[in-house]
């Protein structure tokens, strides 16, 4: 696997349209629905936070994901983590790989001291890879997720009951906060 880093552009994200569809519905709010007439707008809403800074996640010349720093604050010298990868290359490392990038550019180039990161609860990938990293759940908060085609009844929730609470047109998950310090990090490197 040869992952390489660069800042994200429109190009890039024309590679999105071609990923695969998550088939688990408890996902289905990760896949990227934009057309061809929609990816300039898409970008530019991206990309246009002066507080953020967006990568793609290239493999073989081919963006198989895109990541960001965003809310970077100089004040308290904090951001918030986010990486979505296609479906069809999960598992297989790069997530590790980019974020661990990510960390360093975060801490090292940006000088940050705490990058912090929301993730659901039912993300058990991304939470074993976030605890690998030496994230730690501070608390859990409330955020509004669409998920179309789940309810109350579906399968897979069960276990979430107690996080989730459904209304007509969305839902209210209780999502892990997690964060890491440059102190931790710098420990686990």
């Amino acid at each position: 696997m040869s992952v390489h880093i660069e800042p994200l552009q429109e190009a890039h994200v024309r590679d999105f349209l071609n990923w695969r569809d998550h088939r688990d519905p408890l996902y289905a709010m990760y896949n990227f629905i934009e057309t061809e007439e929609t990816v300039g707008e898409w970008y530019r809403w991206k990309t246009k936070g002066a507080r953020d800074d967006y990568f793609a996640i290239l493999e073989d010349g081919r963006a198989v994901g895109y990541m960001g720093l965003k809310h970077i604050s100089a004040i308290t010298r904090t951001a918030e983590v986010g990486i979505i990868i296609d479906p069809a290359y999960s598992g297989r490392g790069i997530g590790h790989a980019a974020l661990t990038w990510l960390l360093a550019y975060g801490f090292e180039d940006l000088a940050l001291m705490r990058i912090h990161l929301e993730v659901l609860p039912w993300n058990r990938r991304a939470l074993a890879l976030y605890r690998r990293l030496e994230f730690r759940k501070t608390r859990e908060v409330p955020r509004q997720v669409e998920m179309p085609g789940v309810d109350a009844s579906h399968a897979a929730i069960v276990p979430f009951a107690d996080r989730i609470r459904f209304h007509r047109d969305y839902a209210v998950v209780w999502v892990d906060h997690m964060v890491l310090s440059k102190d931790r990090w710098r420990r686990a490197i």
